[in-house]
């Protein structure tokens, strides 16, 4: 279990991914009431990387004509809390999360969005599944403010 206090906007880990179940466990400072997200990124440097991280996201191909997603091999639990009271604020499962933007150095897969206000949270997540059709790439767990499109 990793365990680390954040401040700010962005909290960003790399997710061990060896082994069938692993657990990150942060503790977050909101400062600005908004909506904020838990994600994914799968980044990359070159081509085969973003090969490697494309199909470990799982995302889309051509198959027999048309296009297919399966997602992410993964599924998460996450779960949020206030700490100042103790109150649980999300407690929610995630299967198999689709890719939701990409960029010229990494992919990113949402989790979650969720209205906070200003406070001390506690941010629960567990991954477990099965990497046996997937190669090896890099995945790391962000919490931040979530974009939102014009």
């Amino acid at each position: 279990m990793l365990r680390k206090l954040l401040i700010g906007v962005l909290a960003l880990l790399a997710l061990v991914i060896d082994g069938p179940v692993s657990t990150t466990n942060l503790v977050v400072r909101v400062s600005k009431p908004d909506i904020y997200t838990v994600s994914l990124s799968y980044p990359y440097i070159d081509g085969a990387e973003r090969e490697k991280a494309w199909a470990l996201a799982g995302g889309d191909f051509l198959k027999d004509g048309l296009w297919q997603e399966s997602g992410s091999p993964f599924v998460f639990q996450i779960r949020i809390n206030e700490i100042s009271s103790g109150k649980e604020i999300l407690n929610q499962q995630v299967l198999h999360p689709k890719l939701t933007s990409w960029g010229s150095g990494n992919l990113n897969a949402d989790l979650i969005r969720i209205k906070l206000e200003s406070g001390r949270y506690q941010v629960f997540v567990q991954r477990s599944g099965n990497l046996a059709e997937a190669p090896p790439a890099e995945l790391q767990l962000q919490f931040h403010r979530a974009y939102q499109g014009k």
